[in-house]
């Protein structure tokens, strides 16, 4: 697969991260080109890359609309990782990847549950944690 490329320059975004303050981006919109289609041009999306330091560098996609600010691009990046954690978190305590059964209703029920119990579970959470600020 190739990338057309156009534009782009780099910019410092303001992140709300404790571990990081700002972070060095650029985004650029990409068109991917499909060997299979004759390289016929695909759909537009965003390429997002991120300065690491010491030459590295990491890239996103993103199907984001054409107007959508950068800072809320690269702010859904980072928060792609709580996400991450929440579904491992829910695969290990809670059994989200223990499913049996056959049928589709089945899994829509046990995916309902799973989630309804690691949502009740972060919300005593963060209630225990306001109990603490106020004491």
């Amino acid at each position: 697969k190739k990338l057309i490329l156009q534009g782009g320059k780099w910019q410092k975004v303001k992140l709300t991260l404790q571990s990081k303050k700002y972070s060095e981006v650029m985004a650029i919109r990409v068109k991917e080109t499909i060997t299979k289609a004759f390289y016929r041009p695909g759909v537009e999306r965003w390429l997002i890359m991120e300065k690491l330091g010491n030459d590295q560098y990491k890239y996103y996609v993103s199907n984001a609309s054409k107007d959508t600010p950068l800072s809320c691009m690269v702010e859904w990046i980072h928060e792609r990782w709580k996400i991450e954690q929440g579904y491992q978190q829910m695969k290990e305590e809670l059994g989200l990847d223990h499913f049996e059964g056959r049928s589709w209703l089945g899994l829509h029920h046990h995916l309902t549950l799973c989630f309804m119990a690691y949502s009740f579970l972060t919300l005593l959470k963060y209630q225990a944690k306001d109990k603490k600020k106020s004491q």
